[in-house]
């Protein structure tokens, strides 16, 4: 069984704190979180589908293992629970890179959209919503 995956918990949690922390002006501390981003993707990808996986605290969540690639939880006694994850766990950086190009609804960006150091993480995140 593979350890919890906080670090998938980062992923959309990270590209919106991107978006906030541009619209705010404070893009040292947004590249920050769009670099933590970046670096979570492979770690979830190197995971195998059907793993199981704690989540954080046993004690909060009831030791429930979520399954990689499936629509349900896992509870402690083995019964399986239905679950949509939508976007929270999900398998590619396409929503990302979508989020980084968009030409309108993530205005977030548009402070940074001209930057080299931007335009380096959409060619990042194009290959990696292209390999996954």
């Amino acid at each position: 069984m593979q350890s919890n995956i906080i670090f998938k918990i980062d992923l959309p949690n990270g590209i919106s704190t991107a978006c906030a922390l541009f619209e705010y002006g404070k893009k040292e501390e947004e590249y920050e979180w769009l670099e933590k981003t970046f670096e979570a993707y492979p770690k979830w990808n190197s995971i195998s589908k059907g793993a199981e996986m704690g989540v954080e605290d046993p004690f909060i969540y009831g030791d429930i293992k979520v399954v990689k690639g499936k629509d349900f939880i896992k509870l402690p006694d083995g019964t399986a629970e239905p679950i949509s994850y939508g976007d929270f766990l999900e398998e590619t950086c396409e929503l990302m890179y979508y989020a980084m190009t968009a030409p309108r609804g993530w205005e977030w960006f548009d402070s940074v959209r001209n930057e080299d150091r931007f335009k380096e993480y959409i060619e990042k995140a194009r290959k990696m919503a292209h390999t996954d």
